[in-house]
């Protein structure tokens, strides 16, 4: 009987072959699958008569053409891809919402003709057509932060969205694979055949790591653990699901459900992309442009309380809605501890005062409203809506103003001292200070005589040098100005001065060192804290003339609008010692950049993973050429195994009519 054992075994392998190739032909283009082959071995050795004798050919199973070392690397290929995939098709869409490329409507174009609005209302300021320009062009400029901003917060919460969605596929894709393990398990523990299940489950693993980044380990019985970020989301055939949220409140992360330890930190896969997006790339994109916008109102506004309109000094100011019963330095921008300069005028005689108020940062604003009224007279500073919105009003024939510029004459505190037949009201001071911080200066007599006259001279201290001499003897021409060299210029009537004779002059370059004003939104242009928020004052719609473009005594200069034109082009502190405009450059130059070295990053992520997949296909692929010539193999085997049985059956039956 050996010789029909020994036809019988090579009928079958080579049916068992004819299958195999049958279901190799068959997948040639499934996605995932990988060749098989039919693992034939010689049959145990037969001994007889002290003869060593063939038994056969035996079948040691079906096995998958695989090269693991190529599939791990493939894997971590196609995370790495997932994610830069993910990250440049999020960053070509933030781009294109900058629209950079179209002059007509893009941020930087919009923050241009606002600033060339200001310079040309400063060769105007007192009229409406150029007013009403200036302010059209703040509300195209503001409505184009808002639009980013509002764009960008909308892709940060489509981000996370998108992480909640792309955590449940992880999780279904986590329990498919646990599923395949189980009936992996349960056909091979009995030697059967699981490979195009194996197939099926490394086709999953595959779709998780496009997902995430992974890694597998093997265990007995073909089953596979997977792993990611740490996590062990397959185990045999159990799974650990994943959730999506926020780390801080503001991070993206994700954990193991039922952990508290969220992680933000993945690598690789559309997960890893969403994290990055928006916990660093769109969240500092969203951030810049929060500082950019912040920086133009603070800058603005900062210069804008200090002046004046054509419309003139304030009888009544009303600032915005603010925190109530908060600190003054928790407000946006900060308040510090400093001093803030009242001006009012006598609409009557036109006698100017200037009072400086103490402003506490740690108190609220009922108690700053409160400071200035007790500090200045004809003024009252009140707070409505439960303290939130801060009010000055002035006394009926009075007005007030925050601008910097001197006072007429010398300070009355202290007192001016003057020798007999001068007065303080002979000395005449005009221009604007141009240094950068407060000074108090001290003129000082020397020598004695009249005005024009002599050897007589006047020092000017800034209290730690003298800036200045002044001849006002023989050859001064009696109310000529004499420049200091800082803006200001001082100008003498006629009459006896005597040596020792002093007078002192707060020079301004800030009237609001505290930035109460800016913070509480009195004689402001701009509103906001961030590009989502930023605006234009509503009320200067119905009055353009209360555009503050004047901070001379005369309040009928272009200095303020000037020096708002020149914040364009000067550095920002907050903007990394960058101007506006510069800094913008850099923010769409970097985004530019981003999608390049993504772009470049993808196409050769790509070219790797074409690589790695024509290797697996030579490997593991199916050559329907080369099948069709083992099926010949097969079919001839198979046919040449029946002709030897039927001569072993000839044999014995003719062994038995013998018999």
């Amino acid at each position: 009987m050996s010789g029909l054992d020994i036809g019988l075994s090579g009928l079958s392998a080579a049916q068992r072959g004819l299958e195999v190739i049958g279901n190799n032909i068959a997948n040639a283009a499934t996605d995932g699958f990988h060749r098989q082959r039919l693992n034939l071995t010689p049959g145990l050795i037969s001994l007889h008569d002290g003869f060593a004798w063939g038994t056969g050919v035996d079948i040691g199973g079906v096995v998958r053409i695989i090269d693991n070392l190529l599939e791990k690397e493939i894997l971590q290929q196609q995370a790495i891809g997932s994610q830069v995939q993910k990250e440049l098709s999020t960053l070509k869409t933030v781009e294109s919402t900058f629209n950079e490329l179209a002059s007509g409507s893009s941020l930087s174009k919009t923050l241009d003709d606002f600033f060339a609005a200001v310079r040309d209302l400063s060769a105007h300021p007192d009229e409406v057509i150029w007013q009403r320009q200036l302010l059209s062009a703040a509300e195209v400029v503001t409505f184009q932060f808002r639009t980013l901003g509002e764009s960008l917060a909308r892709s940060e919460a489509r981000l996370q969205t998108e992480a909640n969605v792309l955590v449940d596929q992880i999780n279904e894709l986590s329990a498919e694979t646990a599923d395949l393990n189980g009936k992996i398990q349960q056909i091979e523990v009995v030697h059967g055949d699981a490979n195009n299940l194996r197939d099926q489950r490394d086709q999953r693993i595959s779709a998780l790591s496009k997902l995430i980044g992974v890694s597998t380990t093997s265990r007995d019985l073909g089953v596979v653990d997977v792993i990611a970020s740490g996590v062990r989301i397959v185990r045999g055939n159990d799974t650990t699901p994943l959730e999506a949220g926020l780390v801080t409140g503001t991070d993206l992360g994700i954990r193991a459900k039922g952990t508290s330890t969220f992680i933000s930190r993945v690598e690789g896969g559309q997960i890893s992309a969403l994290i990055n997006l928006r916990n660093n790339i769109v969240s500092d994109i969203h951030a810049d442009l929060d500082a950019l916008a912040k920086t133009l109102v603070d800058a603005v506004n900062a210069y804008h309380v200090q002046g004046v309109g054509s419309d003139g000094a304030f009888s009544s100011k009303t600032g915005i809605l603010v925190t109530a019963h908060t600190a003054l330095s928790s407000l946006s921008p900060a308040v510090k501890d400093g001093t803030l300069y009242v001006r009012v005028t006598n609409t009557t005689t036109g006698a100017v005062t200037r009072t400086a108020v103490t402003i506490d940062a740690d108190a609220n604003l009922a108690a700053a409203a409160t400071a200035i009224t007790s500090a200045v007279s004809n003024v009252t500073a009140t707070t409505l809506n439960s303290g939130k919105q801060l009010k000055i009003d002035a006394a009926a024939g009075y007005t007030f103003d925050f601008i910097p510029a001197p006072l007429p004459n010398p300070d009355p505190s202290p007192a001016p001292v003057f020798g007999s037949g001068y007065a303080s009201s002979k000395v005449h001071l005009s221009g604007l200070f141009t240094g950068s911080a407060n000074e108090t200066l001290t003129f000082t007599v020397s020598g004695s005589g009249s005005l024009g006259n002599g050897t007589i001279s006047i020092g000017v201290s800034d209290g730690s040098a003298t800036i200045a001499t002044l001849n006002v003897g023989s050859g001064y021409v009696v109310g000529t100005e004499l420049k200091l060299g800082n803006g200001l210029r001082v100008a003498f009537d006629a009459g006896t001065l005597a040596n020792a004779d002093t007078f002192a002059v707060t020079a301004l370059a800030n009237s609001d060192a505290s930035g109460l004003l800016a913070a509480a939104g009195i004689n402001t242009f701009l509103v906001g804290t961030e590009a989502r928020t930023i605006a234009l004052r509503t009320d200067l719609a119905d009055a353009p003339g209360g555009i503050a473009t004047a901070m001379g005594s005369e309040l009928a200069d272009n200095a303020n609008a000037l020096r708002i034109a020149e914040l364009q082009d000067s550095s920002q502190s907050a903007l990394k010692s960058l101007s506006i405009t510069d800094y913008y450059r850099s923010m769409v130059t970097q985004i530019g950049q981003d999608v390049a070295n993504k772009q470049l990053r993808h196409e050769n992520t790509e070219a790797i993973l074409l690589n790695l997949n024509n290797r697996r296909s030579d490997t593991s692929g199916v050559d329907v050429n080369e099948e069709a010539a083992r099926i010949l193999m097969f079919q001839q085997m198979f046919q040449a195994m029946a002709r030897y049985i039927n001569s072993v059956n000839t044999n014995m039956a003719a062994l038995l009519e013998l018999l």
